[in-house]
């Protein structure tokens, strides 16, 4: 069972669905990538670190779908929260977050609904698949505190801020040919030609 993520191809989103609702054990789980379907609404969703409030509406959306559990991504911070009736639960990420990070810990979840119905969350870092792993987090820190402890920037500092100004000013019917030029900016940091996008870098892929 699958469903598409905010940054994935034009041709991603139209063959996988935006959410899905699963049966397991009796219970009914909200599948989704996690982010708002209106881009104007997801950037409004990002404003503020604290965690609570992200919580109360991942919940809203669970309960709207008549679900009491929610799977979601797009944090890549792995997590297991109840929040007003709602199990929430981040599997982490395998992949990068971005086109200008890189993963730092890879994980999934493993869910395990009992015969009583009761769930079991049980997270698993890949370094070391054969143990449970117990992501550590400190959600009182916020959101950015968080999902630093799992993937970092590859962006020369000072970069995000004028990266985000691009983005804002790009058409979305322009996103897959942004993703493109950006994947060959990172590319160079992942295969190890350089430890850095730096401005210059940034620069010659805007200009193409």
């Amino acid at each position: 069972m699958a469903v598409h993520g905010n940054d994935d191809t034009a041709e991603s989103q139209r063959e996988l669905p935006f959410q899905q609702v699963l049966f397991v054990g009796g219970r009914r789980v909200l599948l989704s990538h996690g982010h708002q379907a209106d881009l104007a609404a997801e950037r409004a969703f990002r404003v503020g670190d604290e965690m609570e409030p992200k919580f109360a509406h991942l919940a809203v959306r669970a309960r709207a779908a008549g679900c009491d559990m929610f799977l979601f991504g797009h944090w890549h911070v792995p997590l297991a929260v109840e929040c007003d009736g709602v199990l929430l639960v981040n599997a982490g990420a395998q992949a990068l977050p971005s086109y200008t990070s890189r993963q730092t810990v890879r994980s999934v979840a493993r869910i395990f609904v009992l015969g009583d119905g009761s769930v079991r969350i049980v997270h698993v870092n890949l370094a070391q698949p054969d143990e449970a792993w117990v992501p550590p987090n400190d959600l009182a820190a916020g959101f950015k505190a968080n999902a630093l402890r799992y993937s970092e920037s590859i962006l020369e500092p000072g970069l995000e801020a004028e990266l985000v100004r691009w983005r804002e000013r790009t058409p979305f019917a322009d996103r897959d040919r942004m993703h493109a030029a950006l994947l060959r900016a990172g590319g160079r940091v992942w295969f190890g030609e350089c430890s850095l996008i730096t401005r210059d870098d940034l620069r010659d892929v805007l200009a193409g």
